[in-house]
């Protein structure tokens, strides 16, 4: 870039340098003197002497950088005169983590909804996080990959009240703050049908199973979730067709 160029290119530069508190025209597609003036002057605030003739008449593109779009913090910057060898960073930036996703179980995902309240617990921080749902997605299944889910659920995407830094791949714990009871679901299988009500066979105490009348109130990608009490977290029912 140069003195007199004009284009898209000069226009991203102009609004960039605008951006960072120089007089240029934010809007001006045209590298003017107003252009060349503002780049002089970034580079002497850094202590350094702006390329071209007149200093910020000529902007080599090895000396721009593209950043993400994401907000970033700098945590590392090379010091003047530093030698830096052949593609070593000049500086390095870290990306706040704003946001956690977890995958829950079909019928706990029912509990969920935008709005609700997730406490986060990150190992090495010694307070819990706050966060908050903002989406469930639709089901799905288990991908098998190391860095996805092993069991099949839904998404749920909480957004962090504070955005934290040096956390990206930890494993976090989420609780999320429901106002209901804890509610009781079997496989679909499980389900068995006799004129007209609807059963399973739970297992007692001596190891048979015995029929124990159920109300369905839904179903769901082959659970099913139960309104009555008759069955209890930690019941083995019987699920052979």
């Amino acid at each position: 870039m140069r003195l007199g160029m004009s284009g898209p290119d000069i226009a991203g530069l102009n609004a960039a340098l605008s951006k960072a508190g120089y007089a240029v025209d934010a809007n001006a597609e045209k590298f003017d003197t107003g252009t060349q003036e503002a780049i002089a002057q970034m580079f002497q605030k850094f202590g350094y002497i702006a390329p071209g003739d007149p200093a910020g008449a000529t902007l080599p593109l090895a000396q721009i950088v593209r950043l993400t779009s994401t907000e970033s913090i700098v945590s590392k910057v090379s010091s003047k005169g530093a030698e830096v060898s052949i593609g070593s960073p000049i500086f390095e930036a870290v990306s706040p983590v704003s946001e956690v996703t977890v995958r829950v179980d079909v019928v706990s995902s029912e509990e969920l909804s935008n709005g609700t309240v997730a406490t986060i617990d990150i190992p090495g921080l010694s307070d819990s996080q706050r966060g908050t749902v903002v989406d469930v997605s639709e089901f799905r299944e288990a991908d098998g990959t190391e860095s996805g889910s092993d069991f099949p659920g839904k998404d749920v995407r909480i957004r962090l009240d504070v955005p934290l830094t040096g956390v990206t791949g930890a494993v976090a714990s989420v609780k999320f703050s429901l106002d209901s009871e804890p509610k009781v679901a079997v496989p679909l299988i499980a389900i068995r049908s006799d004129s007209g009500s609807e059963y399973v066979e739970r297992r007692d105490t001596s190891g048979e199973y015995k029929r124990v009348d159920v109300e369905v109130s839904s179903e769901e990608s082959g659970w099913a979730l139960l309104a009555s009490g008759s069955i209890a977290a930690g019941d083995t029912v019987r699920i052979t067709p």
